[in-house]
């Protein structure tokens, strides 16, 4: 969790800086490294960030369905920032739609 935005900056710093790359992450695991999206900007490198919004730590149920057989799950609800004004000047392309598991 928290791996696909550092992953694509050294994907496209060091490995193709004329191929398209894209981050597809959770917002949880958007929000632990967001502070990639300075070093995205400072680095100007042309990065396509998807992120998935729907306000749960997605990690709590898978995890809780490994070392558990019952089904009550619990999940861990996020309070999410303004993506697109957090990387400043980013095309919005966002949906209204919002389905959480």
């Amino acid at each position: 969790m928290g791996f696909a935005l550092p992953a694509a900056i050294g994907a496209k710093n060091r490995v193709s800086l004329t191929r398209k790359v894209w981050v597809v992450a959770g917002d949880g695991g958007f929000q632990m490294t967001a502070g990639g999206v300075v070093d995205r900007r400072a680095e100007e490198l042309d990065l396509n960030i998807a992120v998935v919004n729907n306000g749960n730590l997605g990690m709590v149920p898978a995890v809780a369905g490994i070392f558990s057989n019952e089904k009550n799950y619990q999940s861990t609800p996020l309070l999410s920032p303004d993506f697109v004004k957090l990387d400043g000047g980013a095309r919005d392309s966002r949906t209204r739609r919002r389905q959480t598991f």
